[in-house]
């Protein structure tokens, strides 16, 4: 802003000596003068004005103005578009959003401060909301940002070079990396416009909310949702064709978040979509954006293929089958080793043969495809075709990773994998995220010599300590409060039911 500076405040005493001498000699003069009235009036105050502009000459007056320093002629203005101004501070008010939006733009044109700024600096406009993006104008901002990581942008701008001048950050102060933010002496000053005179009335909404599922078609699909707020209020959950399906009354204190959990019995398979609603009981609210989500529950789409490759036959394989044998999205094809492979030595049959006589006489082919002595004996169960593992244990990914979600190991020793197919599982847990479930055996883990194999490191028991101690008996359950969590211990309506079911099981 131009002003004046008085560069000999110094003689300012003399001035005024001369002003006061000047006038009475005036005023002396023209008591004497033959002119009358406007004209004596006139002819006096000429004769003033020309003394008092003499009078000033002597303080040697000069104008000034500031301009932008060379070099450091930017200027940033920051605006956070974060959903969070969307609010009003008083039930009939007008939003915090629209007082941002009527400051920085009028009609069709930009507001006149931002105009004057650009006739000094070299402007640069910014919104600030999950993203910080440059933008030509502020008209029509839509204030929809689901985060406010304006503090990170102002330190790299500050930091970033030396051209500028200022930042002016227009918001509501809700800065969601406020912890981020460290002050620093040198970098360019941050004016801040604050958005709002009061703090807005209290308001009922969704902190966060989570869907569990379970691929069994029967388990409840679980809700659990963190909601703030004070007053009484309702928490449903509306499904696909706009149907309520679970309703949970709730009573908020208004000091801490509240925990609710629903349930909804029935989900079909694949994926469902539900929009979890906050509703309160005679509560006026600062804003309703809050009180929605819309929510996916992917249930899979059946049938779930398990590989099952056990050692010998067994008790586990055959309950294992009469578990699931009525359960059409589970199927498990299974790779039952009966012999293992042995060396061949010409005294086992006749001279020069090769075939193992486990298949003699059982219509057995002959020549390269016979079964060897130095080949195990599998068969094969539950395959989808006669083709399916035809060659034992997939050597392919393609064949591995596109057919099956989980993999069981049953008493069945690591010399039976090569090293390309332990390679192979160790991919198919880290790469496709299928499961591996390895049962006890006197051919598994330690046993098995799985110690240092891909297979082994990815077990979670230790494989090179010996236990020396005598066997464990009557082994039960004492989970950790993730083991509750987990989608497939909870069989139950709730956590006591579950407790109790695992209180009356037999010992391991």
């Amino acid at each position: 802003m131009p002003h004046i500076i008085w560069q000999n405040l110094g003689f300012s005493w003399l001035a005024a000596g001369i002003v006061v001498l000047v006038l009475g000699l005036l005023v002396m003069g023209y008591v004497r003068s033959p002119l009358r009235g406007w004209k004596r009036l006139a002819a006096m105050l000429c004769k003033i004005a020309a003394l008092a502009l003499l009078a000033l000459c002597l303080l040697d007056p000069l104008w000034t103005r500031q301009q932008p320093k060379k070099g450091e002629n930017e200027v940033v203005v920051l605006v956070d578009t974060s959903a969070s101004l969307d609010l009003t501070e008083s039930a009939d008010g007008e939003t915090r959003a629209a007082q941002v939006q009527a400051a920085l733009a009028a009609g069709n044109d930009d507001a006149a401060w931002i105009k004057a700024l650009g006739e000094d600096f070299r402007l640069r406009l910014m919104t600030s909301g999950a993203q910080t993006v440059s933008v030509p104008h502020f008209r029509g901002l839509k204030f929809d940002g689901t985060r406010s990581d304006f503090c990170r942008t102002l330190m790299t701008l500050r930091s970033g070079g030396t051209n500028l001048a200022a930042v002016v950050v227009v918001s509501d102060g809700n800065a969601t990396d406020a912890s981020a933010w460290k002050t620093e002496a040198k970098g360019a000053p941050v004016f801040t416009v604050l958005a709002g005179e009061k703090a807005p009335q209290p308001d009922l909404g969704i902190e966060e909310a989570t869907v569990a599922t379970s691929p069994f078609e029967d388990a409840p699909v679980t809700i659990t949702a963190r909601v703030a707020g004070s007053g009484k209020a309702m928490l449903q959950v509306l499904g696909e064709d706009k149907k309520v399906v679970a309703t949970e009354k709730v009573t908020l204190s208004g000091s801490a978040a509240q925990t609710v959990r629903l349930r909804m019995p029935v989900a079909k398979p694949g994926v469902s979509f539900y929009q979890l609603e906050l509703k309160g009981e005679r509560v006026k609210e600062a804003t309703l954006a809050n009180n929605t989500r819309l929510l996916a529950a992917d249930r899979g789409a059946g049938p779930y293929r398990v590989l099952y490759v056990t050692g010998r036959p067994n008790w586990e394989y055959k309950f294992l089958r009469r578990a699931i044998a009525g359960d059409d999205d589970i199927q498990m094809p299974a790779l039952v080793r009966i012999a293992k492979r042995e060396p061949k030595f010409e005294w086992r049959g006749r001279a020069g043969e090769s075939v193992n006589p486990l298949f003699r006489g059982f219509g057995a082919k002959e020549g390269e495809e016979a079964q060897r002595y130095d080949q195990p004996v599998i068969i094969r169960l539950g395959t989808k075709d006669a083709k399916e593992l035809s060659d034992g244990f997939p050597k392919a990914a393609e064949d591995l990773f596109a057919e099956f979600r989980a993999i069981i190991l049953d008493d069945i020793e690591a010399a039976f994998f090569t090293q390309e197919q332990m390679n192979l599982i160790e991919r198919f847990v880290s790469e496709r995220g299928g499961a591996l479930l390895m049962l006890g055996g006197q051919e598994c883990y330690r046993s098995g010599g799985y110690d240092n194999t891909p297979v082994g490191r990815m077990l979670p028991v230790y494989l090179d300590q010996a236990a020396t101690g005598p066997a464990i008996s009557d082994a039960r359950f004492n989970l950790t409060r993730e083991g509750w969590l987990e989608s497939w211990m909870r069989l139950r309506a709730d956590r006591a039911e579950d407790e109790q079911r695992l209180a009356t099981m037999a010992g391991f």
